[in-house]
């Protein structure tokens, strides 16, 4: 496992978190899925209004390798990174939405 994957996999990790709930809340998907196409087993966290879903989609030799899906507590200027690893042939997209209820499981 790359020391990229490894950073960027703990920092995900440690921005998720349960918001208060609210007249607004909204849920999201919230699992760890390692094999491609596999469906979460369903956990589920909720967002404010304030908040967002996430997806962290792992590509890897352009194929997805991982997606990780959670909440996030505020939507900030880290929604919609791409990182890109040539050396080891990684990207990372971190996608988010608030549109509707488990509105991240829809990602690759």
């Amino acid at each position: 496992m790359s020391t990229v994957y490894q950073i960027l996999f703990l920092a995900f990790c440690a921005i998720l978190s349960l918001p208060s709930e609210g007249a607004n809340v909204r849920f999201c998907g919230h699992c760890k899925s390692v094999v491609p196409g596999a469906p979460c087993r369903l956990k589920h966290c909720k967002i404010s209004p304030e908040g967002t879903c996430v997806a962290l989609i792992i590509y890897r030799g352009g194929k997805v390798f991982e997606r990780i899906l959670g909440c996030r507590k505020k939507t900030d200027v880290t929604c919609g990174l791409i990182h890109v690893d040539n050396e080891n042939a990684y990207r990372y997209d971190l996608i988010c939405c608030r549109d509707k209820h488990f509105c991240n499981e829809h990602y690759p």
